[in-house]
């Protein structure tokens, strides 16, 4: 609501629960997820600043899955928006996509133009915003333990503010901000020639290298790449939250060490004083 971008991001092996952390589960309000409980709190918030300020907001919300072993990108909500086939929900970008449309060519520059005409389904109220999440989470293909594996999940909440200005002959004036709502699978368990789909230390490698800064992204052409990108790389994100899960069963013995491994990496960037390097980050276990 202050105007800046934020980006959550779960991640750690499928059977630890980093589902229920971001999802959460409806049998009572103390189950809920951090997305539930996101949008119940953005839209209490909204309406406190109406009666405070009088500003104007419009949320429109917007979700993509990266999925299988050649990372298909996929609008979650499109269907919902020819279903709705309203220009007050819909954004014009949304009209030009079909419902499975996914993005075969990898590569920064493809799959960021997709990302950039992702659906945007206007949601009035806090009702109709979990409506699409649920639509969304329906949408994803995540029935089989390897699709699970290879699905990779974000859920983005656009915050259009706007009020007039009576100083400046009633223009209005106002902006967007996002939160994005990562939720990582584990990746392959191996890196495979054969397939785009990354393991999870290459995921890993990629957030270290987005949160350090640097220009150079290990496997640019990897459509969750240029998700994360997206999520991270904004001028305007200046909060980030990474929560990992872990567990001590012996069957994820392997997906918790990377896990563990990931978070330490990232844990040492928080403790390296370079004006280049992103301190805005909190880590979570």
């Amino acid at each position: 609501m202050n105007g800046e971008d934020s980006c959550v991001i779960t991640f750690g092996h499928n059977g630890m629960g980093h589902e229920n952390s971001m999802i959460g589960l409806d049998r009572s309000v103390q189950t809920l997820g951090i997305i539930p409980c996101a949008i119940s709190w953005l839209y209490r918030l909204i309406h406190e600043k109406k009666q405070r300020s009088g500003i104007r907001c419009t949320v429109r919300l917007s979700a993509v899955e990266v999925g299988g072993h050649n990372e298909e990108l996929r609008d979650l909500l499109v269907h919902q928006g020819y279903t709705e086939n309203s220009s007050a929900t819909v954004t014009q970008n949304s009209r030009q996509t079909q419902f499975d449309r996914n993005l075969n060519a990898s590569g920064l520059d493809g799959s960021s133009s997709f990302l950039e005409n992702l659906s945007e389904l206007r949601a009035p109220s806090a009702d109709k915003a979990a409506f699409y999440l649920d639509v969304a989470l329906a949408g994803r293909r995540f029935h089989t333990k390897e699709e699970r594996r290879n699905s990779h999940f974000r859920f983005s909440i656009n915050v259009y503010q706007y009020k007039v200005d009576h100083t400046d002959e009633g223009k209005l004036v106002g902006g967007r901000s996002r939160l994005h709502l990562v939720d990582l699978g584990t990746g392959e368990k191996c890196t495979k020639p054969d397939r785009a789909s990354l393991s999870l230390p290459a995921i890993g490698n990629v957030l270290v290298t987005l949160l350090q800064g640097q220009r150079y992204l290990p496997s640019r052409d990897s459509n969750l790449t240029s998700l994360l990108k997206d999520s991270l790389s904004t001028v305007s994100c200046k909060s980030i939250y990474l929560l990992a899960s872990v567990l001590q069963n012996p069957e994820f013995y392997m997906e918790t060490l990377n896990t563990i491994q990931i978070v330490s990496r990232i844990y040492k960037i928080k403790r390296i004083k370079k004006s280049k390097v992103r301190d805005n980050f909190i880590i979570t276990m």
